[in-house]
């Protein structure tokens, strides 16, 4: 399986989706649904499943759910300017899609469009948060 990016990236960018999905969700406003939707078919994420090193380590997750929210006219959001995010049940969430796209090499786009969406993983959270991530993965399928 080829993977977009080397496994050396794979926590900067696990991070940064848990805080984007953070930042989207509990500053910005966006239910999961509205932000599975919008993430899967942004340029920020075809930009991080194609590996390009700005999306990967040259952002913060702040400035991606910023990127992300500003690319829509027809959200109506509350804008913030925390930059500090909480670990939580929508980080998580975040996090384990980065791992599952990485894993599985495939685009965001097409996991949502096979299923493997974030408000997927959100209703996850209870038990699967302590659960090893080879268990997350044989969940997702």
């Amino acid at each position: 399986m080829m993977h977009a990016y080397i496994e050396t990236y794979l926590k900067n960018v696990m991070r940064n989706l848990g805080a984007m999905s953070h930042f989207c969700i509990n500053e910005y406003g966006l239910s999961p649904e509205e932000f599975s939707n919008l993430f899967a078919n942004s340029h920020v994420a075809e930009q991080i499943s194609m590996g390009n090193p700005r999306f990967l380590t040259g952002l913060s997750g702040k400035e991606m759910a910023d990127m992300l929210i500003e690319s829509t006219a027809e959200l109506k959001v509350k804008q913030t300017n925390s930059i500090t995010y909480q670990i939580n049940p929508e980080y998580w969430a975040g996090w384990v899609l980065a791992y599952y796209q990485w894993y599985s090499a495939k685009s965001f786009r097409q996991m949502y469009a096979d299923g493997q969406t974030y408000e997927k993983i959100l209703m996850m959270y209870h038990p699967m948060h302590e659960a090893d991530l080879a268990k997350i993965v044989e969940m997702m399928g």
